[in-house]
């Protein structure tokens, strides 16, 4: 992938010139014993970017001698910001096991290992850096299936999300660099739920409750006098939720699917400072995320 981006946004103007590629190496393996099976599958991830970063302060557009062409054409450049170069090489390693004890009853179990390493080269700050990001990411669950119509499953896993090269290198103080205090999302996640397809209707109905517990929550904020968005960890968060989903099979030529999502985000622990004063704002709601979605397609 290539992407080259002139951005102007309040406050600054980024151009950007981003190179990025992946590779998966993937392995599949089945045994049958009698009534029961076993799949073992794994592989690796392994991905690059390389990002070209300069940003400078945005003095808008001229009230006059506006050149022809568009608003690229007429942009005021000031100050330079930031000039420097980032690289990301991240590598993940995965294993999963399927258990079949019997047609009605099998087991998944799964490990992954993500290894990221962030580096910037910024000679125009002296800011230049290296941030390695990695965990050891868990699953498991168990499903039953009481028919062939019909299937029971839970879940559990735990994940990780580091922030983007544009997360870190915002910063509030234009250092340059990558923020040294903005670390990965943390999440544990348990999902229960059930599906049944109706032969007669060729319908598909599945619904699951589940719950996500996650540590240090990267959000955005903002700060008085400036339009600009960081970003910042949030201690702790949960959502908590339900989902429906259903599939039709009317003809070969005609599916359709719907789904409705109902979702209550909300932060469990977030101490916030402003203006010299604390604030907990255990409760509150995550801003921008939607209780109620709903999608169609057909």
């Amino acid at each position: 992938m290539k992407r080259d981006l002139v951005n102007p946004i309040p406050g600054r103007i980024i151009n950007l010139n981003r190179n990025a590629f992946g590779f998966r190496s993937f392995i599949d393996k089945k045994f049958g014993l009698n009534n029961s099976g076993l799949n073992i599958s794994g592989g690796i991830d392994i991905e690059f970017q390389n990002d070209i970063r300069k940003e400078f302060v945005n003095n808008g557009l001229p009230h006059t001698n506006f050149k022809q062409g568009g608003i690229f054409e007429n942009l005021n450049y000031g100050n330079k910001l930031i000039n420097q170069d980032e690289n990301v090489l991240g590598i993940g390693p995965f294993l999963s096991i399927k258990f079949l004890i019997d047609e009605n009853l099998g087991f998944i179990t799964g490990l992954r290992y993500d290894n990221y390493i962030f580096k910037v080269d910024d000679p125009f700050t002296n800011n230049s850096g290296k941030r390695k990001m990695n965990q050891m990411s868990p699953s498991a669950g168990i499903f039953y299936k009481p028919n062939s119509e019909s299937k029971i499953f839970l879940n559990y896993s735990n994940s990780f999300q580091t922030p983007t090269t544009s997360e870190l290198s915002n910063r509030q103080e234009t250092e340059g660099g990558f923020n040294p205090n903005l670390n990965p999302e943390k999440i544990y996640q348990f999902e229960l739920g059930s599906e049944y397809f109706f032969h007669d209707l060729n319908i598909l109905i599945s619904a699951a409750g589940y719950y996500l517990n996650f540590r240090d929550l990267i959000i955005p904020y903002q700060v008085t006098g400036s339009e600009e968005v960081f970003f910042r960890n949030a201690g702790k968060a949960e959502n908590k939720g339900i989902e429906l989903l259903i599939e039709t099979f009317l003809s070969d030529e005609l599916q359709t699917t719907f789904s409705y999502s109902l979702m209550n985000f909300v932060y469990k622990d977030y101490l916030l400072e402003f203006n010299n004063n604390f604030y907990q704002l255990e409760g509150n709601k995550i801003p921008g995320v939607p209780q109620q979605s709903f999608y169609f397609q057909g």
